[in-house]
């Protein structure tokens, strides 16, 4: 996965995006180009997005059964959903199952995103993601209550300071949060640029 070949689009059917939300587990997946067009076909991205976003939010899978009548189990998304699009779907219950970010001409800073591109690039985030997933491993159980409790904590201080906002939005940023504390709060430490032998 990086920016020229993302895993997943808007092109693709809902029954194919819910399988690949269920196989990348734990994974981050990002599903692109959310674009309508006003034309026919709006219809049915509109009903695949929210197919998948109410899938991810409920945590829950389409029951099915087999050509016999015998069920067959539901594969609910397992992974984190990121999407890109030029639009929000539409629906005040279903975006209150989304956080969304409205990103504008001059939004983001091009030499950061340079320079986090060029450590993408020579595998610094790869490195510094397998040591943190080597350090969480050993403490798993622990950081799973730690993770609970401080959303429960954040969560409680979301509903107390924000208001007119959809009761789902402050669970969403209070785990957001909690997990990027647990992050910041990691061992891990940035590996140097791997070097490149000259062959001659």
């Amino acid at each position: 996965m990086d920016a020229n070949g993302l895993p997943a689009s808007f092109t693709a059917t809902g029954h194919a995006l819910e399988a690949l939300a269920f196989i990348a587990k734990d994974a981050l997946l990002v599903v692109d180009d959310f674009v309508p067009t006003g034309g026919v076909d709006d219809r049915t991205l509109y009903g695949t997005a929210e197919r998948l976003f109410r899938a991810a939010a409920n945590h829950q899978g389409r029951g099915r059964a087999n050509g016999h009548g015998m069920f067959v189990a539901s594969r609910p998304p397992r992974a984190l959903l990121l999407a890109t699009g030029e639009q929000v779907p539409r629906g005040d219950s279903l975006r209150a199952r989304l956080l969304i970010l409205k990103l504008h001409a001059g939004d983001v800073d091009q030499e950061v995103l340079s320079k986090g591109q060029r450590a993408g690039q020579v595998g610094q985030f790869a490195a510094a993601m397998g040591a943190y997933l080597m350090w969480m491993a050993t403490r798993y159980d622990e950081l799973q209550n730690r993770l609970r409790e401080r959303t429960n904590e954040l969560r409680g201080i979301r509903y107390a300071t924000c208001s007119g906002i959809h009761a789902r939005i402050p669970t969403a940023l209070a785990s957001l949060q909690s997990a990027f504390e647990i992050w910041l709060d990691s061992p891990w430490k940035p590996v140097p640029s791997p070097t490149r032998t000259k062959r001659t």
